[in-house]
């Protein structure tokens, strides 16, 4: 089952997920819809790790900056839920 969810930071459009888990703990990411770009992120068992604010771009941008054409592999180093699997 996907965690991810549409979402606002400091009144922008953003995206917010559950990351693979690291170092025993699951993040809990929220990326700029815009932009692509991480706004925050945090953890249960710490709370916010870091956070970026007053984020704002004056140029567009192009949709192929954000679109991965390779191919893709799992990173051995996170556990990566049964149900996943790279689109």
């Amino acid at each position: 089952m996907s965690s991810l969810g549409p979402t606002t930071h400091e009144g922008r459009a953003a995206w917010r997920f559950k990351a693979p888990e690291v170092k025993g703990s699951v993040p809990t990411m929220t990326v700029d819809a815009e932009l692509g770009l991480v706004l925050c992120a945090e953890r249960d068992d710490i709370g916010v790790i870091q956070s970026w604010s007053q984020v704002h771009s004056d140029r567009e941008l192009d949709d192929d900056l954000f679109r991965h054409d390779g191919p893709w592999e799992l990173d051995t180093h996170y556990k990566y839920p049964a149900d996943w699997l790279p689109e």
